[in-house]
């Protein structure tokens, strides 16, 4: 499941929406930091037609727990993209849910929620 990830981590920094794709489950679910509920189609879609510009990711604090054949991280993320224009750089919280299928571990759920630098 770690090698899953850090290929998501690799193909997510090169805006690369078909490498993305193979990792995803056919009935994958996006909660973005807010609070939209996006597909897998409209996930990739936007990745593809440069809607989310990926400068920098840089993971840090991950933490997996495996339930059989589902698994869970959690971690930060050190953020530098731009999100329909508008540029977000800072950290987030992510939490992905990954599922042993076809001898493979396929992305079911992902999502991202707004850290706030603290004052």
């Amino acid at each position: 499941m770690i090698a899953a990830e850090r290929h998501w981590t690799q193909v997510y920094k090169a805006n690369d929406a078909e490498g993305l794709g193979a990792l995803l489950d056919t009935d994958f679910a996006y909660v973005s930091p807010l609070g939209e509920q996006v597909d897998r189609a409209t996930y990739l879609a936007n990745l593809a037609g440069r809607t989310v510009l990926m400068r920098a990711v840089e993971p840090s604090g991950e933490v997996v727990r495996v339930y059989g054949d589902t698994a869970v991280l959690t971690a930060t993320w050190t953020l530098d993209e731009s999100n329909r224009g508008t540029r977000y750089k800072g950290s987030v919280r992510v939490m992905r849910v990954w599922n042993w299928v076809d001898e493979r571990w396929q992305a079911a759920a992902f999502q991202v929620t707004n850290v706030k630098a603290k004052a």
